[in-house]
């Protein structure tokens, strides 16, 4: 058996996922959509998106044949690669599984509502969804229609890395609040004014909405696991902001913490 897995980070073979499967004597491709380094050119940014489309593009038209199976990692890989399944009408292709199917029911702004309506429009080219959450299966059936055996509840684990840890050093006095799904990092920022300690939120996402207060430190880019484990052991208390809280969000956090 072959399987592709579509990502969108520099994944360079250690993910415990792509070694067990390998271990089983499964074939696998990591397929990067996105370029290893981040650039801090906003008009390379602005183009991310168009050139991680033209990835998929080339994989979906010269590459895909060859495997069994393609997960998506991303509801924007999902689609753009749905959509693409579509257009190329195939009566023989590789079934396609998003591996974190995840919607934010709550958000009610155009670019989002745009989101939901390009992901129906790429949902024939999808087979299968992988939701972390049994209570999403039942909202997405009645969202969408397709029939519960194409929607499946899959479990996150905490890595084992973060469960092999030494001794704890001294905690240091900061909060740290981190991930990219669903958070609401604006009300902790508000909140951060009446509090005299240092705020530390990582995150890839988040855009502040106006200044940070001067004890907020932002942290964009993305850290490795060993840094973000010594963040985590380091931190005063971690805080798990949400939007919501119909779907699931934050669970790898909540683990990992």
């Amino acid at each position: 058996m072959k399987i592709a897995l579509l990502v969108d980070w520099m994944e360079d073979g250690r993910w415990p996922l792509y070694r067990a499967l390998k271990a089983i004597g499964i074939q696998v491709s990591l397929i990067h959509t996105n370029s290893s380094r981040p650039s801090r050119s906003k008009a390379l940014k602005v183009l991310q998106p168009l050139l991680s489309f033209w990835r998929v593009a080339v994989f979906a038209v010269v590459e895909s044949r060859e495997y069994h199976a393609v997960f998506s990692w991303s509801m924007r890989l999902a689609v753009y690669y749905g959509l693409l399944n579509r257009i190329l009408l195939r009566k023989v292709r590789p079934r396609h599984i998003v591996r974190d199917f995840h919607l934010t029911l709550d958000r009610k702004i155009w670019s989002y509502r745009l989101r939901i309506a390009l992901l129906r429009m790429a949902m024939p080219g999808i087979d299968y969804y992988m939701c972390t959450s049994r209570a999403e299966i039942q909202i997405y059936h009645d969202m969408f229609g397709f029939g519960r055996d194409r929607i499946r509840f899959y479990p996150d684990s905490a890595p084992q890395s973060y469960l092999d840890i030494g001794h704890l050093e001294e905690t240091k006095d900061y909060v740290l609040s981190y991930g990219n799904s669903d958070r609401d990092f604006d009300t902790l920022v508000a909140a951060a004014e009446g509090i005299d300690k240092e705020i530390i939120i990582l995150s890839q996402n988040y855009i502040p909405q106006r200044p940070l207060p001067g004890n907020v430190k932002l942290i964009t880019k993305k850290v490795s696991e060993e840094n973000l484990i010594e963040l985590i052991r380091s931190a005063r208390v971690v805080v798990l902001p949400m939007q919501g809280y119909r779907v699931a969000a934050g669970q790898n956090t909540m683990l990992e913490t």
